[in-house]
């Protein structure tokens, strides 16, 4: 009988020893896991960073075409306008050109009848 007491109580004894063991493992359990997991999201998380500097920089590529694109139709509009404004002059002075020597031709094309 005491010895049945006495393996019941050191069976009891022996749980409540190792309850502070399991707990203890419960948590190193836990931890661990949770550091697995961080382990295992750390290459997501890599991932998702490359991911997003790649659709950053595609972004920011996207954004610039567009200023690109419309700086060179800005420029051509520009260049246009530069090159129209600078043959204006030319145009001018061959119309005024052009009436003086029509006027001339005129002039000497009448001086027989005159």
């Amino acid at each position: 009988m005491w010895q049945v007491c006495f393996r019941i109580n050191w069976l009891g004894g022996l749980i409540k020893g190792l309850r502070p063991l399991v707990c203890l493992w419960q948590v190193c359990f836990r931890v661990n896991w949770l550091g697995g997991l961080i382990k295992g999201l750390r290459p997501l998380v890599f991932l998702w960073q490359v991911r997003f500097t790649v659709n950053w920089l595609g972004g920011l590529i996207k954004c610039l075409r567009s200023l690109v694109s419309l700086w060179q139709v800005c420029f051509r509009i520009n260049w246009l306008g530069g090159l129209i404004k600078g043959l204006r002059p030319l145009v001018c002075l061959w119309q005024v050109c052009f009436r003086i020597n029509w006027l001339g031709g005129l002039i000497k094309g009448l001086r027989p009848l005159v």
